[in-house]
């Protein structure tokens, strides 16, 4: 049984094979349906996977047209969403294949009754054109105008009856022709209102949220009502205000021409009204003229002129001051009078403590600083000290800081002005060594005397003392002033502190003196100078030997001389070839000395 089955299906495969050898060929023959949509346009019919015939080709190429559209392909399923056919071959089964066909449609651009311009194309294609350069780019609608009216775009209306802006950068071509309109929106009006009987002005269409430049019509209109208003100078054109209000006579929000308009608008122009105010002062024979002037113009406080014994606190819109203090700056939109506030100033007495005549101040505000100077009195033999509430010399809290800065009191004050009798001193000047050399006349302390100069302070004492001239003969002399006598001689303090008449003040005038010094050495001349003043001690010793140079020092001054090599012998003067004693003090008078060394043997 097993071999049998085994025998059978070889016997099959040696039938088929001789089946062949002979000749035979199986061939199926299948049917290609060609439709559109529902309408079977044909058939073509041939052997299964061999490619279609030339004649065939044509007849489906026919199948393939059809006027005003544009063919997109064959597919097996009717939806075309799949199922593409290149329909090259005959199929192995019978197959339906659908024609897809894309509307050819046309887009046109109406202005009006006006075409401006058409684009067609296949549906659902994007909208394209051939650029300058021969490339296909994207499609960009012209703009078109009206005038005072602003282009927004094109437009169509929906199933909806909406408007539909259409956009060709963003869409496809429609199913059908469609035609878009130009849609404008109108400029806004500007419209003119004076608020005069009788008299219009030509309205201005402006474009949109532009700065606006007024028309010659409207320029023109506005000046011919401006000149009329402002007739009699009563009159002045402020501004125009896009508010108004009847009632109450109020503008509001003035109009920015640079900004412009979106929307109609309504102007009314303001007038200002010529302002008067009156200045009451409620003082016999004192009036101030009255002042006019527009909204805003600039406006100050008139000049008060002086009443005896009084000053100008401020003006007031109310007789009673019971408003605030007018504040000036400019003019507002109303008549007024102001009322002056004059208030009492305080009377301040000055009393000469001296001759006790009286100076009366009372034309000055509390708070006002006055200079106290062109009061003080001269008297013979007295010195000024202070002015004070007291009339005590010895009361200096009393005493007034700053009287050329004296700020007036809120209250009548006395003040004093006190005195001090001058001193009397004489001024001898003399030499270092007691001789003396002029007497100058007596000195009053306080006032200036020929020869002699003084500054004194305001509590009484001399700040500073200097001859006004030196005597004959001691130019550029050196000046130190002392007291009591000249064995004594004790310096003067400064302040100078001169308690009691008939002192005398001695000014040591010290001439100004030089050492001419030459040091011969080896037939090598140096020479140099000392200076200083008389009897005056000078800053260094005579001669010092400097370790850190090994050489002499001759009141300080580098001789160039070393004393490793040389002894100091003597110095002479050569005036009189006398051994000159070196001492610390400068000499009574110029010398030239020698300096004498001996060369130290080896």
């Amino acid at each position: 049984m097993a071999r049998k089955q085994v025998l059978l299906p070889m016997v099959s495969i040696l039938l088929i094979s001789t089946l062949a050898s002979c000749g035979s060929t199986y061939t199926a023959s299948h049917k290609i349906n060609f439709y559109d949509d529902i309408t079977l346009l044909g058939s073509v019919e041939g052997n299964s996977g061999d490619k279609i015939s030339d004649e065939n080709k044509t007849t489906i190429d026919g199948y393939a047209t059809k006027a005003n559209y544009t063919f997109g392909g064959w597919y097996t399923k009717p939806d075309f969403n799949s199922g593409y056919s290149s329909c090259t071959h005959y199929p192995f089964v019978d197959t339906n294949l659908y024609a897809k066909f894309l509307k050819n449609v046309t887009i046109t651009l109406k202005n009006g009754s006006e075409t401006v311009k058409t684009y067609t194309g296949v549906e659902g294609n994007n909208i394209t054109e051939v650029g300058s350069d021969g490339k296909t780019v994207a499609v960009t609608f012209p703009t078109v105008s009206k005038e005072n009216y602003t282009f927004e775009g094109w437009y169509y209306t929906n199933s909806a009856s909406e408007e539909v802006k259409f956009d060709p950068a963003s869409s496809l071509y429609p199913k059908e022709d469609l035609t878009l309109y130009a849609k404008f929106t109108a400029w806004p009006t500007l419209k003119f209102v004076t608020n005069m009987a009788g008299f219009d002005m030509a309205d201005m269409i402006v474009e949109p949220n532009k700065a606006i430049e007024l028309s010659d019509t409207v320029k023109s209109d506005l000046a011919t009502h401006i000149a009329t208003e402002e007739a009699g100078g009563a009159k002045k054109f402020d501004k125009w205000y896009t508010s108004y209000n009847s009632e109450t006579n109020t503008y509001s929000y003035p109009f920015d021409f640079t900004s412009g308009i979106s929307v109609d608008t309504t102007l009314y122009a303001k007038f200002l009204t010529l302002r008067t105010i009156n200045f009451v002062t409620n003082i016999s024979g004192y009036t101030i003229p009255s002042v006019s002037g527009f909204l805003g113009d600039p406006l100050s406080a008139p000049v008060a002129k002086e009443v005896e014994g009084k000053h100008l606190m401020g003006w007031y819109e109310s007789s009673d001051f019971s408003t605030g203090l007018y504040s000036f700056t400019s003019f507002p939109d109303k008549d007024l009078t102001l009322y002056a506030k004059f208030e009492v100033n305080p009377i301040i007495t000055i009393k000469d403590t001296v001759d006790s005549t009286e100076d009366t101040v009372n034309k000055y505000a509390a708070g006002a600083v006055i200079d106290l100077n062109t009061y003080i009195n001269v008297h013979d033999n007295m010195n000024f000290v202070a002015f004070s509430t007291s009339d005590q010399i010895s009361e200096t809290d009393k005493y007034i800081s700053d009287y050329r800065n004296y700020k007036i009191p809120d209250t009548d004050t006395n003040l004093f002005i006190l005195y001090k009798s001058d001193y009397t001193f004489s001024v001898k000047t003399a030499d270092p060594y007691g001789n003396v050399i002029t007497t100058l006349s007596d000195t009053f302390y306080g006032n200036e005397q020929s020869g002699f100069d003084l500054a004194s302070t305001e509590d009484g004492s001399i700040s500073n003392i200097a001859l006004a001239s030196l005597p004959s003969g001691y130019d550029g002399a050196k000046v130190a002033f002392f007291t009591d006598n000249l064995t004594t001689m004790k310096p003067l303090a400064s302040p100078l502190g001169i308690s009691a008449s008939g002192s005398t003040i001695f000014a040591i005038v010290a001439k100004k003196v030089t050492l001419s010094v030459a040091i011969d050495i080896a037939g090598n001349e140096t020479t140099f100078d000392i200076d200083g003043y008389q009897n005056q001690e000078y800053a260094s010793k005579p001669l010092v030997k400097d370790s850190d140079t090994g050489k002499y020092f001759f009141y300080g001054k580098n001789t160039q001389v070393s004393y490793t090599e040389y002894n100091f012998n003597y110095a002479y003067d050569t005036v009189n070839t006398n051994e000159y004693n070196l001492t610390s003090y400068a000499p009574k008078e110029s010398h030239t000395l020698k300096l004498k060394f001996i060369k130290i043997e080896q």
